[in-house]
């Protein structure tokens, strides 16, 4: 008698320990399933409705960076270092010279990115003549 109740209850136990695994398996399958809708519609609220777009940046020091950002019709150029975010200048969009584009693929590079370098650099030249002359 004793080792039926022994038998019986390492039945039970292996029949539980299924039914935990079973149950964990379900929950990470359930996880899952929900991180792959989340980013396979989650990016249609961003990219629908996001006011704000990165259209280039430029590194100017190891830590410190200079951004293009759009927002709705206006590009903001901003200066992001360790801590501190400060907005340089405002202009509507779509103000970059059509020369940069090609100065940029000249050089090798092409995309936003670069078209943003070489304007960048220009604005730069045309400031420090201004404070020259």
């Amino acid at each position: 008698m004793a080792q039926t109740a022994t038998s019986s209850v390492a039945a039970a136990s292996g029949a539980s320990m299924l039914q935990v695994l079973l149950g964990l398996g379900l929950v990470l399958a359930v996880m899952a399933g929900c991180t792959w809708l989340l980013r396979r519609f989650g990016s249609l609220q961003r990219g629908g409705g996001g006011g704000i777009k990165i259209i280039g940046a430029s590194a100017v020091g190891q830590r410190e960076r200079v951004v293009l950002v759009e927002v709705a019709d206006t590009w903001l150029v901003i200066g992001v270092a360790p801590g501190h975010v400060t907005a340089l200048h405002s202009m509507p969009k779509g103000e970059i010279p059509v020369g940069t584009a090609s100065t940029s693929t000249a050089m090798g590079g092409t995309g936003a990115d670069t078209r943003f370098s070489a304007w960048f650099r220009q604005v730069m030249a045309k400031r420090d003549g201004e404070q020259n002359g």
